[in-house]
């Protein structure tokens, strides 16, 4: 089984949401005031007293209220609603400062993969705002000339065919003729299909097909000007914008065109393919602008999987994400240039979220990894249990999605009865909702509550005997899609056995294990960084924490 996939953040560790069940607060609190006499000498004011120390350095009252300030307001109201808010804070902020540390100490920020992690997020967030940046400004240069000139080509579809002597050729299309380069227009408009046409650059154009709109057609869409103007810009910026950001990409790796190595790519392929061993140091990409390892390519797709589909395994996937990334990369450096100081801002975003993903590892590293579940654990827990719980009655049906173009061949497949197993074996269903591996359009037992389509009250309402009867349609997406089931099998009310509450009782012993090494962890760490919290002057805290900059 597969542990909860909980997360560990700095923000959550400022507010205690990190912690399982809460981990008591105010009794840690106790066990970590190993000393709690001021370090310092003379009468400091009190919001210059020390409040929290560690290893002879400290954090003042004062430190501490700026530090509230800096919380977000949901941040503030989660110490406010739960508990001794006072005491939950500093104790929240101890324990950040000591998982700081600890990052810092065991070099977790120097790691191959959190660096590669923190370049593939700087990559992406800083290729995205150059990527706003230049389709801006493309639509911003538009014009009322450009726009007369879209409106005076629409309705033209063509398709060339573009040579030289240093390339071979290559095909295009199909184009709307007003969204191609404006020379290429001219060009183009000056042609029949068929013709060729040499230009300055040494370039040989062939106009291989035209398809012109009907007219009529094509006066109806001009005649609304206000439509066709926001159309034209639409479309202009997305061209030009994309024409741009080519040009901003070539012009930054036109130098020395970076080569991707075969023998490290087939290596890649092979490790997501079938499970091979990972080069991970092997430079795949190799420009003087760019080193891409590997590892790099890996990390990259792992943080792109939390956007996108991704699939790896695949050669041509995979050669289109590393060229990807390589005009993300692009775009990265040429956003740095125009925009240096919104470039820095990104990088101490980057470097606080380096420290999240830092506290994510450290955390899996110190309390998951020490989390060992057997069966005895468990079945001890089910031996345990005060009250053994009734499981409500389930059901499990053969379920479909039945498309719209499909419809009346269901309805006439349940009519006749002859056809039905065949046609609902191509139909798409729920493979979340599947007893079987690999999946099935036949369900697991479900409660009422899980028949999918929110058609819990007709599944239990047919009658225990009929595993028979096809249901009607029942529309679920505006009509797009229909669901169609048969009963399967009945599990009545019973007595919850081991195995029905295997699950749960595999989730209730991890939280507890969980939680009694986090416990245990962070008592390690209070001892290993001398962690002090100054109970003298807790009392006289304001209990509202920004008042602890001026007392």
């Amino acid at each position: 089984m597969i542990p909860p996939p909980t997360r560990l953040i700095l923000s959550d560790i400022m507010t205690g949401m990190f912690d399982l069940k809460q981990l008591q607060l105010t009794g840690v609190l106790v066990v970590f005031a190993f000393a709690v006499s001021p370090l310092a000498c003379g009468k400091p004011s009190k919001a210059d007293t020390w409040l929290i120390s560690m290893d002879q350095s400290t954090i003042s009252v004062a430190d501490a209220g700026n530090t509230w300030l800096v919380l977000s307001p949901e941040q503030q109201d989660y110490f406010i609603q739960h508990g001794d808010h006072v005491n939950d804070f500093i104790v929240s902020l101890a324990r950040k400062e000591m998982i700081i540390r600890e990052i810092h100490q065991l070099n977790y920020l120097q790691r191959p993969d959190i660096v590669a992690l923190s370049n593939a997020w700087m990559r992406m967030k800083a290729s995205l705002l150059a990527r706003d940046s230049i389709f801006a400004d493309a639509e911003e240069s538009i014009t009322d000339e450009d726009i007369i000139f879209f409106r005076d080509h629409m309705g033209r579809t063509v398709w060339y065919t573009s040579s030289s002597e240093s390339s071979s050729e290559m095909s295009f299309g199909p184009f709307h003729l007003p969204e191609l380069p404006r020379e290429l227009v001219v060009h183009l408009d000056s042609m029949n299909p068929g013709d060729e046409l040499p230009l300055l650059n040494g370039t040989l154009i062939r106009f291989d097909s035209l398809i012109v709109s009907d007219p009529e057609l094509v006066s109806e869409t001009l005649a609304d000007s206000v439509r066709v103007t926001a159309f034209a810009v639409q479309r202009l910026s997305a061209s030009w914008g994309k024409a741009d950001l080519n040009r901003v990409a070539d012009s930054i790796l036109s130098d020395a065109e970076p080569g991707i190595s075969d023998t490290a790519f087939n290596n890649l392929v092979l490790y997501y393919s079938l499970h091979e061993e990972l080069i991970p140091d092997d430079s795949i990409v190799v420009s003087p602008h760019v080193i891409l390892t590997n590892l790099d390519i890996v990390y990259e797709i792992e943080y792109q999987s939390e956007f996108m589909p991704v699939k790896p395994s695949d050669p041509v996937w995979l050669e289109w994400f590393i060229e990807t990334t390589l005009l993300n990369h692009a775009l990265r450096q040429y956003f740095a240039t125009i925009y240096p100081d919104t470039y820095a801002d990104l990088l101490t975003e980057r470097d606080e979220w380096m420290m999240s993903i830092a506290s994510d590892k450290l955390f899996k590293d110190e309390v998951y990894s020490f989390i060992s579940i057997t069966p005895e654990l468990l079945r001890d827990e089910f031996n345990n249990l005060n009250e053994i719980p009734i499981i409500p009655e389930k059901r499990s049906i053969q379920c479909v999605q039945v498309q719209i173009d499909d419809v009346v061949a269901y309805e006439t497949a349940i009519s006749d009865g002859n056809s039905i197993d065949s046609l609902i074996s191509h139909f798409n269903f729920w493979m979340n909702l599947s007893k079987d591996d690999p999946p099935s359009n036949i369900t697991r037992p479900l409660l009422r509550e899980n028949v999918p389509g929110f058609r819990g009250d007709e599944v239990f309402s047919m009658e225990p005997g009929d595993t028979v009867t096809w249901s009607s349609l029942s529309l679920i997406y505006e009509d797009q899609m229909y669901l169609a089931f048969r009963l399967v099998e009945v599990l009545p009310p019973h007595e919850a056995t081991y195995e029905d509450l295997e699950e749960d009782l595999y989730q209730i012993v991890y939280a507890r294990l969980a939680e009694e090494r986090t416990q245990a962890w962070l008592e390690e760490l209070a001892e290993k960084y001398s962690l002090s919290i100054n109970m003298d002057i807790l009392p006289s805290l304001p209990s509202d924490p920004e008042l602890w900059i001026t007392i």
